[in-house]
């Protein structure tokens, strides 16, 4: 009878191992689509951002093949365009290099050294073209004094791409008559810790679903432009890092509220 219970208690312990194995699974499984969905949302300004320098090249290469045949084969102008050639090739790597890294599994990444200032640059260029292609504001704000963040990256940088996303949503579907805007502003706070801070001119949470809106599935978005994941995600993400995420009432505006410590 011992021995078929303490058979129990193990066959017990090993099927709760087994669902805690899913869960991480299933977990890390949806921060990866969300990722995806975050890339899927930018990728017709990933597609401008890409073109334009596309046709510098093309510009450029034609200036260089017609130059001998309209007899103004000028070695110093050529080298002027071969150095914008490369520099704009440049730029279109960096950008397909900064979308395969943040694209990629970060959940084992270790936790690294990062300027903030960078961080907050490299997720705004992901989103800069998609605000100027429909008319609104993106207004960035870095520390006079840049600073280090101890922290997986990739990981930051999807909760706060995440947050710019739903602020842009809420910007654009306002009915409030205001010029559409969005800011994105990051600060070093005195307890060691960083907060970052994303506001928009939308029309706010309502009070009434305030509470509900870090539940999972939970989405006030039409349902082509979401799934309700992205914020109960983003906390699951912040978690780890021994940070918060949340709605500040404090602002007139909508503001969400990252805060890290520093290490």
């Amino acid at each position: 009878m011992k021995i078929t219970g303490f058979v129990g208690i193990l066959e017990d312990i090993t099927e709760r191992k087994e669902q805690r194995r899913k869960i991480i699974e299933q977990q890390a499984l949806m921060v990866h689509s969300a990722k995806l969905a975050s890339i899927g949302e930018m990728a017709a300004g990933i597609a401008h951002e890409i073109n334009n320098p596309l046709l510098i090249i093309s510009g450029k290469v034609q200036q260089i093949r017609r130059a001998p045949e309209l007899g103004k084969l000028d070695p110093d102008q050529n080298l002027a365009h071969t150095e914008t050639t490369k520099k704009t090739v440049d730029r279109i790597a960096k950008i397909i290099s900064g979308m395969r890294n943040f694209a990629r599994d970060s959940s084992a990444d270790p936790y690294t050294a990062v300027s903030v200032t960078k961080l907050l640059q490299e997720v705004v260029s992901f989103s800069v073209e998609r605000f100027e292609n429909q008319g609104v504001d993106l207004i960035v704000k870095v520390p006079a004094l840049d600073f280090d963040l101890q922290c997986r990256t990739y990981q930051i940088s999807q909760v706060l791409l995440d947050l710019l996303n739903n602020a842009f949503d809420a910007a654009v579907d306002s009915k409030n008559g205001l010029k559409p805007w969005v800011e994105i502003s990051v600060d070093r706070r005195p307890e060691g810790k960083v907060g970052f801070r994303v506001k928009d001119s939308g029309d706010g949470v309502p009070e009434g679903l305030r509470s509900k809106i870090m539940d999972p599935f939970f989405t006030t978005k039409q349902v082509v432009k979401g799934t309700g994941l992205g914020l109960s995600i983003s906390k699951n993400i912040i978690k780890p890092h021994s940070g918060e995420l949340f709605l500040n009432d404090q602002h007139e505006e909508t503001c969400f509220c990252v805060v890290l410590p520093l290490t």
